[in-house]
């Protein structure tokens, strides 16, 4: 398989792109792409299991009605997740907030909260936050015998970010994750770092790579954990001024596509759908849909201030997911942009 995937950087190395799509500039993003895939694996050699699951779970709404595709796409302050260089915000002084809430399967919960800001228009700053709560749980002993108590996993990630427009192509971003975590009678403390770019390789098409959660891991019983260590690939094509489809691929874990469609109606509602690959399940398994919703409001502290009109954005999003025989889910976000 990994000779498949040599096979394929090398075609892609090799193609002849013109100076619409970037010229070397583009080259560089597909060598980015290369590197992170081999040091990938490595990075998870030493490493017997990983701990922090709840870090695969794509805490943006808007992203995961789109199939958990987005990682070439600039949007909200929760795409921070898919990569910290998407967050964008292209007027100066202009911030945006999210709070999304997801009640999972088997009972769990996942909340977030993120936020960002961008003083000039270029770069943007921000923070996200999550809180994941696995539910009661049954506890056994060492022979396989079930106590009388049950217990929850509570988890709990910071996770600040930075992003800026390095030319007028190519945007970067790096963010940084502090991790609390449950480890049934004490709390352990792990961090983590990420680093993603986005390219637009034409007037319509973009890419985009991240590497998610890398870092030193820790040791638990004598044997070590670490954070899952994801690897994300992406494109997003903009087909019409109002229509736009997005495909990730995701290195070393799913090997699945995540791919879906965005239709945008006189810019304040969205519709969207998806697919995302879920290995092992069926019945329609991965399908997924939602809608997005922008109110506009001018009632501000600002304005009745200083008498100055100030557009406020009222910001709501849905999302649907099927998970086969295990059920399926639903998923709402709020935000403002201001």
């Amino acid at each position: 398989m990994k000779e498949n995937y040599y096979r394929n950087f090398k075609i892609w190395s090799n193609f002849r792109l013109t100076s619409a799509y970037g010229g070397c500039k583009a080259k560089a993003l597909l060598i980015l792409l290369f590197v992170l895939f081999c040091v990938s694996p490595a990075l998870n050699a030493e490493v017997d299991t990983s701990i922090g699951e709840f870090l695969r779970i794509n805490p943006s709404v808007a992203s995961s009605a789109l199939g958990n595709a987005g990682s070439a796409v600039r949007g909200p302050a929760d795409y921070v997740f898919l990569n910290p260089a998407l967050p964008e915000l292209k007027k100066s002084g202009s911030s945006r907030i999210n709070t999304s809430y997801t009640g999972w399967l088997s009972g769990a919960k996942l909340m977030n909260f993120s936020a960002a800001h961008s003083p000039d228009g270029n770069a943007a700053f921000g923070a996200g936050v999550s809180f994941f709560s696995s539910g009661e749980m049954e506890r056994f002993d060492a022979g396989g015998n079930e106590l009388s108590d049950d217990f929850q996993i509570r988890d709990f990630l910071f996770s600040p970010f930075y992003g800026k427009n390095v030319t007028e192509k190519l945007r970067g971003g790096v963010s940084a994750k502090v991790v609390s975590m449950d480890n049934v009678n004490n709390r352990k403390i792990l961090f983590a770092a990420g680093i993603g770019g986005v390219y637009s390789l034409s007037k319509c098409l973009t890419g985009g790579v991240s590497l998610q959660n890398a870092g030193p891991g820790v040791e638990i019983g004598g044997s070590r954990y670490a954070l899952p260590r994801l690897l994300k690939a992406g494109i997003g094509w903009e087909i019409r001024s109002n229509v736009t489809a997005m495909a990730d691929i995701e290195f070393p874990y799913d090997d699945s596509i995540k791919a879906g469609i965005e239709w945008r109606l006189k810019e304040k509602v969205k519709l969207r759908c998806g697919y995302d690959k879920t290995a092992g399940l069926k019945s329609g398994a991965g399908l997924t849909a939602g809608l997005g919703f922008e109110i506009a409001s001018r009632d501000s502290m600002e304005e009745l201030a200083t008498g100055r009109s100030v557009p406020v954005l009222l910001l709501f999003d849905y999302a649907f997911q099927n998970f086969g025989e295990l059920g399926y889910i639903h998923r709402v976000s709020f935000g403002v942009h201001y």
